[in-house]
């Protein structure tokens, strides 16, 4: 709240998009351009007969509600679904006036914090694990290393306060070690044991480059990614297994491209066999296929 660079007043672009131009602009400056529109940019280079369509013009009394975007694609919906409504972490009340005046205005476009930050890692997760989780979680109490790409656990968080708190404790005993990975240095920088600077969209090729470096010198687990299910993991005194040794269909032509192999498509169980669906990898000691 006290920081000086805190912006307090309405900043309008001066100069190209990415140029770092701006003025300050009153709040009904504000209100009157976003409203009414026009040609809002005519000192910019390239701007200077750009008009902008204001709420006003977009909304024209109500009849843009039914006027399609595009006549060949009704699918977008109406004129007024070009206004798009990005909210940050809205509190109670605030995401129900904000939806209110969006549904009068006739525009489905309302996107909040967790649509821009929380659902990709939801996605992602959920896509990586067939569904069965939504969200991982490191052990903090119980890890010695922690890699973090682009998570300051001292700033954000869910919940901030529990997790940094219980990073700071850990740090301080001696028990875990972190390596920070952002664009920026924030706060968990000066905890951290080890900091990497990318550049924004890098941390991608980085994590990339990672996992090429551990596969060309096998600095990888293999007799623990070698075990194929819980009763193999238990035979070898491991708490769990992992999904590396799952031979997986790499045919095209085949619906399944892409998918684990399962027993029933490898012809070792009939398809009505309750080992119908289990993984497939290659026996350790035969070479061939096995459950």
């Amino acid at each position: 709240m006290y920081d000086p660079y805190r912006i307090t007043v309405p900043l309008k672009r001066t100069g190209p998009r990415g140029s770092g131009q701006w003025e300050a602009i009153s709040w009904n400056r504000l209100i009157s351009e976003v409203v009414s529109g026009g040609v809002l940019f005519h000192g910019v280079p390239g701007e200077s007969t750009r008009v902008v369509t204001g709420f006003g013009g977009l909304y024209n009394n109500g009849k843009n509600q039914s006027v399609p975007i595009d006549p060949a694609h009704p699918d977008m919906g109406p004129k007024t679904n070009g206004l798009m409504i990005y909210i940050g972490e809205a509190e109670a009340g605030q995401s129900q006036f904000i939806a209110r005046f969006a549904n009068a205005f006739g525009t489905v476009n309302v996107q909040g914090n967790g649509q821009i930050c929380n659902n990709n890692v939801g996605i992602s997760y959920n896509l990586s694990t067939a569904g069965q989780a939504g969200e991982f979680r490191p052990d903090i109490l119980n890890a010695e290393y922690v890699l973090w790409f682009g998570l300051n656990a001292l700033e954000a968080n869910f919940p901030m306060q529990a997790i940094g708190r219980k990073v700071v404790e850990a740090v301080s005993s001696g028990s875990l070690s972190y390596h920070m990975v952002d664009v920026r240095s924030g706060n968990a920088f000066i905890h951290a044991s080890n900091q990497t600077w990318v550049r924004p969209g890098g941390d991608g090729a980085l994590a990339m480059g990672m996992i090429r470096w551990i596969l060309e010198n096998q600095r990888y687990n293999a007799p623990y990614l070698g075990i194929p299910h819980a009763k193999a993991a238990s035979a070898q005194g491991e708490p769990n297994f992992t999904n590396a040794s799952w031979l997986v269909v790499s045919d095209p032509t085949n619906p399944n491209n892409r998918a684990f192999l399962t027993a029933a498509q490898a012809g070792l169980v009939s398809a009505s066999d309750a080992q119908a669906s289990d993984a497939v990898v290659l026996d350790a000691a035969t070479g061939k296929p096995a459950v």
